[in-house]
């Protein structure tokens, strides 16, 4: 009779959780669905400003040296050509790195 009452009980407490977690599933459901929204939005703004930057970086790539540029700095690159490079460089790499953790977002 023991185990009966026991497992009973178990039973009970199980059934009690049950019912507690399906009040919340349409609130959980209505959170993931916002979350992925966001996460969409957020991801998609990232893509666009790092296709600016990519076509940023591609126009200074293959524009012609300045006239004026008078060659400083390391490998002829004008000093402040070099910061906005590095500048760039730090962009992209923190835009691939929320990227990411956009993209690791949506996979959960």
């Amino acid at each position: 009779a023991t185990a009966s009452n026991s497992a009973s009980g178990l039973g009970g407490v199980i059934i009690e959780k049950s019912r507690f977690l399906m009040k919340l599933s349409p609130r959980i459901r209505r959170l993931e669905s916002d979350t992925v929204k966001c996460l969409v939005g957020r991801l998609e703004e990232l893509l666009v400003e790092m296709r600016s930057v990519m076509e940023r970086q591609f126009h200074d790539d293959r524009a012609p040296p300045d006239e004026d540029d008078d060659g400083i700095g390391r490998g002829g690159v004008h000093p402040s050509k070099e910061r906005e490079r590095q500048a760039r460089k730090r962009r992209k790499e923190n835009l691939l790195l929320m990227i990411g953790h956009c993209l690791r977002g949506l996979a959960l």
